[in-house]
């Protein structure tokens, strides 16, 4: 602002400035206030839900003996924005496997498919949903489950399950070249998993 001779021409100039700007100030003003308002909000409401779903997680899944016996879905609908409600959806497919419901459990984790956010877990029902596809004979959308899977972490499960789809098909050749590629991906730290894909190679016979 220029400088002015004397305290009224400044109150002058101040009040002429005001009259033009002060509406656009005060909208201003406002708006910040409900961004801050807004977002502290949010933070409030996302960490009361993720804690309400962690307490529901553990009421309902904290007991694996009991979890598998009946699959509740009432996690999943009151939380589905959650990672509990994806973790639920998965602990549900393995209660309705053991329970014989194959179409249910495949709409769990197709459901966890669909909606995870993180990667992992969502590679996980991945991996899940082929296994039970393959228990349905449904081997073309087992295929493209398992050539949807992206998380390189899981290359080796990727490359197992696709040679366990090769020898539902009979095709074994393509499951020997599957379960070979899966040995050079999977990772020294897990020898069990090594074991079990040369087991299953070994279980083709020789050429």
């Amino acid at each position: 602002m220029a400088d002015y001779a004397n305290d009224e021409e400044q109150l002058d100039a101040l009040k002429s400035w005001w009259a033009e700007n002060g509406q656009v100030v005060i909208i201003g003003a406002v708006v910040g206030l409900s961004l801050v308002i807004g977002t502290n909000v949010y933070r409030s409401s996302r960490t009361e839900t993720l804690q309400a779903a962690s307490a529901l997680f553990e009421q309902q899944y904290g007991d694996l003996s009991t979890a598998v016996t009946a699959a509740d879905g009432s996690l999943v609908d009151k939380y589905p924005n959650t990672p509990y409600a994806m973790l639920a959806s998965l602990a549900n497919a393995r209660a309705l496997v053991a329970e014989g419901d194959l179409d249910g459990a495949a709409q769990q984790l197709q459901w966890a498919v669909d909606n995870a956010d993180q990667a992992a877990i969502k590679a996980q029902a991945q991996l899940r949903l082929v296994t039970v596809l393959i228990s349905q004979e449904r081997l073309d959308e087992a295929l493209e489950v398992a050539n949807r899977i992206e998380v390189k972490s899981y290359a080796a499960s990727t490359e197992e399950i696709k040679g366990d789809i090769a020898v539902a098909r009979g095709d074994l050749d393509t499951a020997r070249n599957a379960y070979q590629g899966a040995l050079t991906l999977v990772d020294k730290s897990l020898p069990q998993q090594r074991t079990i894909i040369q087991l299953k190679l070994d279980g083709l016979g020789s050429l």
